[in-house]
């Protein structure tokens, strides 16, 4: 009976060890976080739309210099016609904001299933930061239909509301702002990325 009694005591000793050695780490050490789909789906899907605005905004520039010339060599038909695509164009800017605008409330969403505060936290703190930079590519796009707006007026000689210079001034200091809010969202998300 003895060695009996021994071997139960080994035996249950030794199921608790192995329990406790299985189980230990599964309180002790949380689950490794993750990032949810979503959020990397809408990270993804907004980092392709950024690019096709910026892309969009490069040639735009290109655009404005092109009319720049004709402006000073008097042709101005045909800088009419560069001015009202790309006004045209411009329309299709503002509905890839507004797929942006979608795309950061996936994130936010999909924000709120992280189990980390500190994690969601700094999620939620990136969104923000890349919520402004959407209001300030808007106040761009505002700035440039008025500068074409303007243009297509000059044109078609019709008196303007606005200067060109005022206009280009406050589309600058709008671009200024969203530089430094993509580079501080950059920041945020390399973060983000650094706590996983």
């Amino acid at each position: 009976m003895f060695k009996s009694k021994k071997f139960w005591k080994i035996a249950i000793f030794s199921t608790g060890a192995v329990l406790l050695f299985v189980a230990l780490p599964l309180l002790v050490i949380p689950e490794a976080e993750s990032t949810p789909a979503e959020f990397k789906e809408a990270r993804h899907r907004g980092a392709e739309i950024s690019k096709d605005i910026v892309a969009h905004y490069g040639q735009s520039a290109e655009k404005l210099k092109k009319i720049s010339e004709l402006d000073g060599s008097g042709r101005h038909l045909e800088g009419l016609r560069i001015v009202l695509d790309e006004m045209e164009a411009n329309s299709e800017i503002r509905s890839k904001a507004q797929e942006l605008a979608v795309e950061l409330e996936r994130m936010t969403r999909a924000a709120s299933l992280l189990k980390s505060q500190t994690i969601r936290a700094k999620a939620l703190e990136a969104v923000a930061v890349e919520i402004n930079l959407v209001t300030q590519l808007i106040t761009y796009n505002e700035y440039f239909n008025r500068l074409l707006e303007t243009l297509r007026s000059k044109f078609a000689g019709e008196p303007r509301e606005t200067s060109v210079d005022v206009l280009i001034f406050r589309m600058n200091d709008a671009a200024d702002d969203i530089n430094k809010l993509n580079e501080r969202f950059g920041v945020l998300m390399d973060e983000f990325d650094g706590l996983f």
